[in-house]
């Protein structure tokens, strides 16, 4: 018998979701190998079933019908309540009775303690571990799973990891993602394996990755594109900021704006004149609707006062190709991809949006000294899980990216794509995400953005 299932460790105690993620609806989440759902009381109190109708041993779905949020069976249709209980039958075939029938899924322990919901499957050998940094939760949690929780220690378990890019493959996001990915899966001792899953400007991906369950064996690739979802498309059932958990920054490039090297233009105030003298008569390539360079092209044509035309492609790639062949004059777009077409000379960059000029471009001037100072911000690459992926695991990806992305060998082959490497920890990075939105809170209103 596998140690994880000797029945003592059925009498621990388990931190499992944070107690502000069960307002949004039921969470499932499996423990010890059981299949459970956590939601809450009529007083808010958290509760833990399994998930599973007692009358038919169904598997529970959610209801998407119903506007309060439920679980129903499959089977025969009954609904059940946040605490468990049955609220609703539909009328049953002639013949069949539900008299005799259990109205009440089948709970488990569950209690409130420093703001996450603990589980126990069998009679409780002792209390909730009292834990020292009650006022850090996550800190606290960490400690007391690495002390009294060996469900955890046997993550990642004989399940292979998926690292969502919600990018299409052969561009930089997924580069990194490639790069990172082959590190983890030697760290952990486990395959990470890379789904992409592009579309809509990043929200396909994230969708899918904020809908995971929150177990550790979903991870998502975020750049400032998805930071910009909860701003740009306020209509999405999910949100960036409040279903996704930080795990670790992994590095930025500067936005540069490029000009073909068939193009008449030789500077950034060449593009800003021509734009300024005829309007909606320049149009600059990005990687999509939505996307940072999106916003910092329509921000540079607000505070230059000049109409420019939104040219998106389907990635970088392309929008550099057609670029350098003279199908678009002007782009807004990431420095890796630019890098080899200036090399090649196909491209002249005008300008960076980084606070410093960047290291291998010494001679391009930065936005804040050609007299746009509110212009000084990059694209950022990271890793995030699913709220609610429990503490511990989350605390060891947050320490091993860290550690990958401080690695020789790694930082070498990141500055070589046109990465700068800027390693975060889950909190740092949380933090950052956090300010970031916020900023695209106040931007985004002020500027011409059109997004069909």
């Amino acid at each position: 018998m596998p140690i994880m299932q000797h029945p003592v460790f059925r009498r621990f105690w388990y931190p499992t979701v944070a107690l502000h993620d069960l307002a949004t609806g039921p969470k499932p989440f499996t423990l010890l190998g059981q299949k459970l759902v956590l939601w809450h009381d009529a007083d808010g109190a958290p509760v833990a079933f399994h998930h599973r109708c007692p009358h038919r041993g169904v598997a529970l779905s959610m209801d998407s019908k119903v506007i309060d949020a439920a679980l129903r069976c499959g089977y025969h249709g009954w609904r059940y309540a946040p605490a468990g209980a049955v609220v609703e039958i539909p009328q049953q075939p002639p013949g069949q009775s539900t008299a005799g029938h259990r109205r009440q899924a089948t709970r488990v322990h569950c209690r409130a303690r420093y703001g996450y919901a603990w589980v126990c499957l069998a009679e409780p050998l002792a209390d909730i571990p009292h834990l020292p940094h009650a006022d850090d939760p996550g800190a606290a949690l960490a400690i007391a799973i690495g002390a009294a929780s060996p469900a955890m220690a046997a993550w990642p378990d004989e399940q292979p990891i998926k690292l969502i890019v919600p990018q299409a493959p052969g561009g930089t996001n997924d580069t990194v993602a490639r790069i990172v990915s082959q590190e983890l899966t030697r760290a952990l001792k486990q395959s990470v394996v890379i789904e992409n899953r592009p579309g809509a400007a990043g929200a396909i991906g994230m969708q899918a990755a904020a809908q995971a369950k929150p177990d550790g064996y979903t991870l998502a690739l975020a750049s400032d594109s998805a930071a910009l979802l909860d701003t740009l498309r306020p209509q999405l059932v999910w949100k960036f900021r409040k279903d996704l958990q930080a795990i670790a920054m992994i590095g930025d490039q500067p936005i540069v704006m490029a000009v073909s090297a068939r193009s008449p233009y030789r500077s950034f105030a060449d593009v800003v004149k021509a734009a300024q003298e005829s309007p909606d008569r320049i149009g600059y390539a990005t990687s999509g609707v939505g996307t940072s360079q999106h916003v910092v092209g329509e921000w540079i044509a607000r505070l230059a006062a000049a109409k420019l035309v939104h040219i998106p492609y389907k990635g970088g790639g392309q929008a550099s190709t057609d670029l350098v062949g003279g199908q678009v004059p002007v782009a807004v777009l990431g420095l890796a991809p630019m890098l080899a077409q200036r090399k090649n000379g196909g491209v002249r960059i005008v300008a960076v949006t980084s606070r410093k000029r960047h290291a291998a471009l010494p001679e391009v001037p930065r936005l804040t000294e050609l007299g746009y100072p509110q212009i000084a911000l990059t694209q950022w690459v990271g890793i995030v899980v699913p709220r609610g992926t429990p503490p511990a695991v989350v605390q060891r990806l947050s320490d091993e990216l860290n550690r990958i992305v401080a690695m020789q060998g790694v930082r070498k082959t990141l500055q070589e794509i046109g990465i700068d490497p800027e390693p975060m920890n889950s909190e740092r990075f949380d933090r950052f995400l956090k300010d970031t939105g916020e900023r695209w809170d106040r931007l985004v209103p002020t500027l011409y953005l059109k997004l069909d």
